[in-house]
């Protein structure tokens, strides 16, 4: 069996501790833009008001993209009487292996000190 060695740990377990009080706001916020700046461009286009009514709230744990265009639900899931030009979901979709990479690009780099060593 190979034995792990932790030098320092109760540093160790401090940082580890301070994870869950990351500040996740600038990534969530920069994902939000990203979404956001897809969907305008792929929003279904005639007046351009789908695009521009595009709006991004970013919470402590949280992002929403959304529009408060009153017909936007009715161009990204259709109705009985129209098939759906969805905009939103796929800016997402398009967008999600870069998000997980925002953030796991920022937990490494809070993590990326903690002194951890085989023996």
């Amino acid at each position: 069996m190979e034995a792990v060695t932790v030098g320092n740990l109760d540093i160790v377990v401090k940082k580890l501790k301070n994870m869950q009080n990351l500040d996740y706001k600038p990534i969530l916020s920069k994902s939000a833009r990203i979404v956001k700046k897809t969907a305008k461009k792929i929003a279904p286009f005639d007046t351009g008001n789908l695009a521009g009514a595009m709006r991004d709230e970013v919470f402590n744990d949280h992002a929403i993209v959304y529009n408060n265009v009153e017909y936007a639900i009715h161009q990204e899931y259709g109705t009985y009487k129209m098939k759906g030009k969805p905009f939103l979901r796929p800016a997402l979709r398009g967008n999600r292996n870069y998000i997980l990479k925002l953030f796991k690009d920022y937990i490494r780099s809070k993590i990326q000190n903690v002194n951890i060593t085989k023996s």
